[in-house]
């Protein structure tokens, strides 16, 4: 059985979406389970979808998205452990062709994931992974994305969600399994649809999110390298959205990097010019 957990606050369309992309699945197999941290909502809504796997609990207090997540993982009674956000949905063969991936690796694994899909579009819109991440890749960056498949033992071993984190939950969790499991894979299909066109509980630039990061650096300090720990406070510069020239970026961001930091640059210097044009109109 493949336990899925997903957590919502507030987002009723969004997470109806979720649903159903988990339930339409091709693997059926599967218990899903959903924690609403919002004790005032409403669950006879979630009766609409007559399905014996869906399972719905709401939390008597707020109490965030990481108690959250722990909680359903606790629930969980699937072998196997797949995570997703409200705002996100499956591709109706996700958690099937997770599952074959997963199985036919011989050498040591923590996870699987795949490649996603933006919704935004753009540059950006399809978000490309490699192959394989080891311990090394994942302390650069978060390479993998914020949904995985596993064994739910493995993510129960290394201490669940870190509820003290604001922001980079998954990104610590990824690394905390690759360094107890060895190193991750990533399918080379786009099997998630990420959900960007909406503000609504995205904690992108904001104060969590440099928290998190902040935090999350410091928790995994020991095992960074110095160009690993220059690219990290870049990137907190860049989320601080402090100033920054071409030739900063190249003396603080590692090669395999340079790519995606061009993209952004050239992106925020192109709004930063309309910005201007649009002023002196």
């Amino acid at each position: 059985m493949v336990s899925v957990v997903i957590t919502s606050y507030k987002r009723e369309k969004l997470l109806n979406r979720a649903i159903t992309s988990v339930l339409n699945q091709t693997y059926k197999n599967i218990q899903l389970i959903v924690i609403i941290d919002d004790p005032m909502a409403d669950l006879s809504h979630y009766s609409q979808f007559n399905d014996r796997r869906l399972e719905v609990y709401k939390n008597s207090q707020n109490i965030g998205a990481q108690h959250s997540r722990n909680r359903g993982l606790e629930l969980t009674k699937g072998k196997y452990y797949m995570n997703l956000d409200d705002d996100d949905y499956f591709h109706h063969k996700r958690v099937e062709l997770l599952l074959y991936f997963y199985l036919g690796i011989k050498s040591s694994v923590s996870f699987v994931s795949s490649m996603s899909s933006k919704l935004s579009g753009g540059i950006n819109g399809v978000m490309f992974r490699p192959k394989k991440i080891d311990l090394n890749r994942i302390l650069t960056s978060n390479k993998v994305g914020n949904s995985i498949f596993t064994e739910t033992v493995k993510v129960k071993e290394v201490g669940m969600w870190d509820s003290n984190l604001l922001a980079a939950q998954d990104y610590d969790l990824w690394i905390r399994l690759i360094k107890n499991y060895g190193p991750s894979y990533i399918l080379n299909k786009r099997l998630i649809y990420i959900d960007d066109l909406h503000n609504s509980g995205r904690i992108t630039n904001s104060e969590n999110m440099l928290k998190g990061y902040n935090y999350c650096l410091k928790k995994h300090r020991y095992m960074m390298s110095d160009i690993q720990i220059q690219y990290a406070n870049f990137r907190l510069s860049r989320l601080r959205e402090d100033k920054y020239s071409f030739s900063d970026l190249l003396k603080s961001v590692p090669v395999e990097m340079l790519p995606y930091e061009s993209i952004i640059f050239t992106k925020k210097r192109i709004e930063d010019i309309s910005k201007k044009i649009i002023k002196n109109v």
